[in-house]
């Protein structure tokens, strides 16, 4: 009797061995979390304000120890919207602009950085120039993939607070009438020997280059001006603006200074 109750208590250990799960060690020197190279990359931006336009550099930086590749599915990397004090949008990067569509790799080292920048002249959508005062710029990196996995919306982003300043004291009640490349630009200029400049640019080359012109008075009267441009429909842009920059040239340094911006006609 004995004997058949030790066999049977040594068969029930057994079946309960069998049933037990492996335990799985890890080797001394293997990582048990996988890094997340997302919490390595920081993203910012910098924003230079000037008079007549703001420089926009949006930046993202590998503060890992591998390299990163970011995967993008259209020609677009990065999105800036400027919104005003009363969170209006005032202004967006992709506005009216047309982007390749094809996927597209960036890849940033480790420990260096990648910068984008953007050029804002100050116009809204309807391409009059924006008040003066406190605004703020929310910029994004747009890529869809980081090493192959999908991330989210938004995840390389930052915000920013800037001032945009009064604008140039020298020109005054500036209109456009014309369209299609024949076009006459009045106003009133308050400037240093009744001369001043023009060019015309299309946010990427200038159609026409520094032109030199004349008000009726020098200052510190405010003198009216009245002048034609001309631009052959070849050199119109695609998508884009034609945009006019009035400005002076410092007597001390011959640098630009007292600029004035105005949209000639928007192409779409």
């Amino acid at each position: 009797m004995k004997q058949f109750f030790l066999l049977f208590i040594m068969s029930i250990v057994g079946l309960s061995g069998c049933a037990t799960q492996p335990v799985t060690t890890v080797e001394e020197g293997e990582d048990k979390v996988t890094s997340n190279p997302l919490q390595s990359l920081e993203t910012s931006v910098d924003i230079q304000a000037a008079s007549d336009s703001a420089d926009i550099y949006i930046k993202v930086k590998n503060n890992g120890e591998e390299d990163v590749t970011l995967t993008f599915t259209s020609g677009q990397t990065f999105e800036v919207v400027v919104v005003d004090g009363n969170n209006n949008e005032v202004y967006r990067f992709s506005t009216g602009k047309m982007f390749t569509m094809a996927l597209q790799d960036v890849r940033i080292k480790a420990g260096e950085e990648k910068v984008w920048k953007d050029k804002w002249r100050y116009l809204n959508e309807d391409g009059q120039r924006v008040k003066p005062g406190e605004y703020k710029a929310i910029v994004s990196v747009v890529a869809s993939k980081l090493n192959g996995n999908p991330i989210g919306k938004d995840k390389l982003r930052a915000v920013k607070e800037f001032t945009i300043p009064e604008q140039s004291t020298a020109f005054r009640n500036v209109t456009v009438s014309g369209k299609d490349g024949e076009y006459v630009v009045k106003g009133e200029a308050r400037v240093h020997e009744a001369t001043f400049f023009y060019a015309v640019e299309d946010g990427h080359d200038y159609i026409i280059k520094e032109t030199v012109k004349t008000a009726k008075e020098g200052a510190p009267t405010w003198s009216q001006f009245e002048f034609e441009v001309n631009i052959p429909k070849e050199k119109f842009p695609i998508n884009g603006v034609l945009l006019l920059v009035l400005y002076e040239r410092s007597a001390k340094d011959d640098e630009v200074v007292n600029s004035h911006q105005i949209v000639l006609q928007e192409f779409r």
